[in-house]
């Protein structure tokens, strides 16, 4: 158990341990349950190390997370859990998805506002959910910064992300969403035999950014205006992603 603790129970003054639930994943607790039932929420990616650094305000020893080359120090649970509890359903802009809508009873589409999960995932999702349930994903650390500078299409601000020594200019969270999805679609493509990356980003110049493009459209077309391209390898990549 002394390996588990991390300092006193803000609620009761027993120790608060590290735990396991019944389905794997961590969390901190106070060992006088049932008769105190404080918890905290851990990160669900990793295993959690406890350190000897202690918090200066709550008395608690550190947290970090082990996973791998994603490893990175969690801190102090109720540091973790306040700083969280800021940044919650901070709204940033309109909800693409029904913020130009009557929404709700008083005619206002939703906001996009920055959450965090108890699994220490963080997104911005719209206020309005569940009615609504667009979202888009955030990064798990860093401090996030809402600038003053805004998306010309999607009128949501920039945002940069602080961890670690160099920012990390995320921009609007659409966009960088969008550019995400645009790279997992090259990826897919560079999955089929004998099209490589510059093909692929030969193929994007055309229009072809996904393997549904690539499957919709005519091979002979595609031979004609990439360069190197045949139409039987076009028709071969076809047969496959069928």
């Amino acid at each position: 158990k002394v390996d588990r603790t991390l300092g006193p129970c803000p609620d009761c003054g027993a120790a608060l341990l590290v735990r396991r639930s019944r389905h794997g994943s961590h969390f901190v607790g106070c060992d006088g349950y049932p008769d105190c039932e404080f918890t905290l929420p851990l990160p669900s990616s990793g295993k959690p190390e406890i350190r000897a650094a202690t918090c200066d305000d709550h008395g608690l020893r550190e947290v970090k997370m082990l996973d791998g080359r994603d490893t990175f120090v969690h801190g102090c649970p109720i540091c973790a859990a306040e700083d969280a509890d800021e940044t919650d359903d901070r709204a940033i802009g309109p909800c693409p998805e029904c913020g130009g809508e009557a929404g709700d009873a008083a005619g206002a589409g939703g906001e996009l506002a920055i959450k965090s999960l108890r699994t220490g995932s963080r997104l911005a999702g719209c206020t309005r959910y569940p009615d609504c349930e667009y979202s888009l994903p955030l990064p798990r650390r860093g401090d996030i910064e809402v600038t003053d500078e805004h998306c010309e299409e999607h009128a949501l601000p920039e945002l940069v992300v602080h961890s670690g020594d160099e920012p990390w200019e995320f921009g609007c969270p659409v966009c960088n969403y969008r550019e995400y999805e645009a790279r997992q679609s090259v990826s897919d493509l560079e999955d089929l035999d004998g099209l490589g990356t510059k093909t692929a980003e030969k193929l994007a110049a055309v229009g072809i950014d996904s393997l549904d493009d690539l499957r919709e459209d005519e091979a002979d077309r595609l031979a004609a205006e990439v360069q190197g391209v045949s139409a039987d390898s076009v028709r071969k990549w076809q047969a496959k992603v069928d």
